[in-house]
C-alpha cells in the first residue's frame, strides 16, 4: 500500500526568479531531458501486474512482480524523483526546503541551481566546465539528452532580447489551436456571450469528452499568465 504517488512540481514563481537571476547576471543556462525517465525508478514497494494482452498462460491467476518501475505505473514519477534526487546529493547538492523541485551548491565564487521537472531539467553555473562535469555525470547515471542553451521550458519559449528577458506562450498557443482545427478562427476581444443561459437540453452531444477536458485543461493552463482569459476559462 502507498499513500503519495507524485513528485514535487517545479512552481512558476521559482522558475522567473531563478530566469531573472541568471539572465542578470549574465550566467550559463543549459536544458536537458532523461530518456526513458521513469524505468530508472526503484521500487521500494510490492507491486504486482496483470498478464499483458495476448501472454497465454495455462492460468488466469498469474500475474508479474514488478523488479523495476514502469511507464504508466503510478509510483513511477515519484521513484524516478527520489532517484534524482539521491543522484543530485550525492553531487553535495542541497534541496530547497521552499522549493522542493530547486536543488542549489554554492560557494564563495560561485551559486548552482538545479531546476527539475520530472525529465526536464535546467542547470546554471558561471562556469561552463561545471555544467560540462555535471553532465557526463548524470549522462553516466542515467542517460541525457542534452539540449544546449534554454529555448523552452514548461511550454514557456525564453528569450533573451535588448530590452531584457521575455517569456511567452505563443508556441503554446499556436499548438492548441492546431491541435484543436481552430487555426483559421477569427479572434475576438469577447470570446464568451453575455447574459446566455445553459441548458442541459440544448447544444451536441461531444462524441468524445476528453478532447473538451484536455482543451479545457491547457486554457487553464494558460491562465496562469494570461489572466485576461480567466473569467472566461
Amino acid at each position: 500500500m502507498f499513500f503519495e504517488n507524485f513528485p514535487p512540481i517545479v512552481k512558476l514563481t521559482t522558475m522567473c526568479f531563478l530566469l531573472y537571476v541568471v539572465f542578470s547576471s549574465r550566467w550559463f543556462l543549459h536544458q536537458f531531458d532523461v530518456d526513458n525517465t521513469f524505468f530508472h525508478g526503484d521500487l521500494t514497494k510490492q507491486v504486482y501486474m496483470q498478464l499483458p494482452h495476448g501472454f497465454l498462460h495455462y492460468t488466469s491467476k498469474m500475474v508479474y512482480k514488478l523488479q523495476r518501475s514502469l511507464h504508466g505505473l503510478r509510483l513511477a514519477s515519484k521513484q524516478w524523483n527520489a532517484k534524482l534526487t539521491s543522484a543530485l546529493l550525492t553531487f553535495c547538492f542541497i534541496q530547497s526546503f521552499v522549493d522542493r523541485s530547486l536543488f542549489i551548491q554554492h560557494n564563495v565564487s560561485s551559486i548552482k541551481t538545479f531546476l527539475v521537472y520530472l525529465n526536464d531539467i535546467l542547470l546554471n553555473d558561471n562556469n561552463i566546465s561545471f555544467i560540462t562535469k555535471i553532465k557526463l555525470y548524470l549522462h553516466a547515471q542515467f542517460h541525457i539528452k542534452d539540449l544546449g542553451q534554454l529555448k523552452f521550458f514548461l511550454d514557456f519559449e525564453v528569450v533573451l532580447s535588448t530590452h531584457g528577458l521575455v517569456l511567452n506562450l505563443r508556441k503554446y498557443c499556436l499548438d492548441i489551436l492546431s491541435e484543436f482545427s481552430l487555426i483559421g478562427c477569427k479572434p475576438t476581444n469577447t470570446p464568451s456571450i453575455p447574459f446566455m443561459k445553459l441548458n442541459v437540453e440544448d447544444g451536441v452531444i461531444l462524441y468524445d469528452i476528453t478532447i473538451f477536458r484536455r482543451l479545457i485543461g491547457k486554457l487553464i493552463y494558460l491562465t496562469k499568465t494570461y489572466s485576461i482569459i480567466y473569467f472566461v476559462v
